[in-house]
């Protein structure tokens, strides 16, 4: 259970986090900034929403292209911080290089586990005849039932 408890912590933190770096990204993207947080934030959290009701098929079609985008992104910011890269004083030695170092590391590491832990969830595929109010259901006692166990 407290695996499954940090699992929902740390997802919930995640939604948050992303939720309103959105929400802070539109307002600064719009028409002379004057699109209100809350109302970005409340745009971003039911376009998220959305996917769930369309599907599974959906989901992985998205997933299958969504990162092409961010990719192409990232190589051109590879490309133009690579005259960062090569010299200056970006690094370190000794301690302050190892601190940098495991920073780094940490925070790739705690985004990794963060999503480990729902890697199943795009990995379910019921069948095509279950029936929707029998898996919807077994979700809710689930749901119910975890719930009673952390109370």
């Amino acid at each position: 259970m407290f695996p499954g408890l940090l699992n929902v912590i740390a997802t919930i933190g995640w939604s948050t986090i992303n939720t309103i770096v959105g929400a802070q990204a539109l307002r600064a993207v719009s028409d002379t900034h004057r699109l209100p947080t809350a109302a970005g934030i409340i745009l971003i959290a039911i376009l998220t929403l959305i996917p769930s009701f369309l599907g599974y098929r959906f989901v992985h079609a998205y997933e299958r292209w969504a990162a092409v985008i961010p990719v192409i992104i990232f190589i051109i910011m590879l490309g133009e911080g690579a005259k960062y890269m090569v010299s200056g004083p970006w690094g370190g030695t000794g301690s302050v290089e190892a601190a940098s170092v495991l920073s780094f590391g940490a925070a790739v590491c705690g985004f990794g586990i963060g999503w480990s832990s729902i890697a199943a969830d795009y990995t379910v595929n019921m069948p095509v005849d279950a029936s929707a109010s029998v898996i919807f259901l077994a979700t809710c006692a689930f749901l119910y039932t975890f719930s009673k166990i952390l109370d």
